[in-house]
């Protein structure tokens, strides 16, 4: 990453900054700018960002687990096995019968 900053500074002159702790999500690189930017330009139909769509927490959320799993500090959650339709059938039956 670094070789590829230095190279658009020196090529281009502009600096870039890449994180890892950013989602990639539109609100994400807004959230950035306006940051920097406080008289940010809009177009006339721009959304209104004040408040984080609710999809950002869950891309958030996707994003950290991926990064766990990357570090191997992820936490396997076993999925409890349930009775199919077939199945609660049947123990229905095997109760009745018995």
């Amino acid at each position: 990453m670094l070789q590829v900053r230095n190279y658009i500074d020196q090529t281009h002159g502009i600096q870039v900054n890449f994180s890892e702790n950013h989602s990639c999500s539109y609100y994400s690189a807004y959230e950035y700018i306006i940051k920097e930017d406080k008289e940010a330009v809009h177009s006339p139909n721009h959304l209104d960002l004040q408040d984080p769509p609710q999809t950002q927490r869950a891309i958030a959320g996707k994003r950290t687990k991926a990064i766990e799993r990357r570090n191997g500090r992820s936490k396997t959650v076993r999925k409890v096995k349930r009775l199919s339709v077939y199945g609660v059938t049947k123990l229905i039956k095997a109760i009745i019968n018995k």
